[in-house]
């Protein structure tokens, strides 16, 4: 709806790539947008430009996402211990291994898993996917957190950052 209304108001639009799969339906709607309406484009990882590479001739810049730096705290390792990820759902985030991970260390129960993150409509099959891998190998120790406004406080309560990427 965004493109439509700046196309009808005649601004200039930008798009903004953070993912590195998008189906045939979306590149085919984006390559005719391409042709009239895109000035640039702004990706958040080099993978993310190779992906998008057929879009040609137009300004690219990289702007990288980091993670707030938060104060890290010691804690008594007795009680729950919290292993977590924060990404975008998605396959080049490796979060079926992240839950493989789950997985093999569910023997401990003061171990807890939390998976942080957004999952758009292009990655609904996985994040479905995901989902089920946890049902089907009964990880309660895992806890999917998805689409929250508050990512900030949850990511603090990690013991470890565990970064799953496999292009990271």
């Amino acid at each position: 709806i965004s493109v439509i209304t700046l196309i009808l108001l005649k601004k200039k639009i930008i798009f903004y790539f953070h993912d590195n799969y998008s189906n045939f339906i979306i590149l085919f709607i984006m390559k005719i947008l391409y042709k009239n309406k895109v000035c640039g484009c702004i990706f958040s990882s080099h993978s993310s430009l190779n992906f998008y590479k057929q879009f040609k001739n137009l300004k690219k810049k990289i702007i990288y996402s980091s993670a707030k730096k938060t104060k890290l705290r010691r804690k008594n390792f007795k009680k729950k211990f919290i292993i977590g990820v924060c990404a975008n759902i998605s396959p080049v985030k490796n979060i079926i291994f992240f839950l493989k991970i789950a997985e093999t260390l569910k023997i401990y129960k003061n171990i807890e898993f939390k998976i942080l993150g957004n999952y758009w409509e292009s990655q609904k099959t996985y994040f479905y996917e995901c989902l089920n891998f946890k049902k089907k190998r009964n990880l309660n120790n895992v806890n999917f957190i998805v689409n929250s406004k508050n990512y900030e406080k949850k990511f603090s309560e990690f013991d470890v950052y565990l970064c799953t990427s496999v292009r990271e």
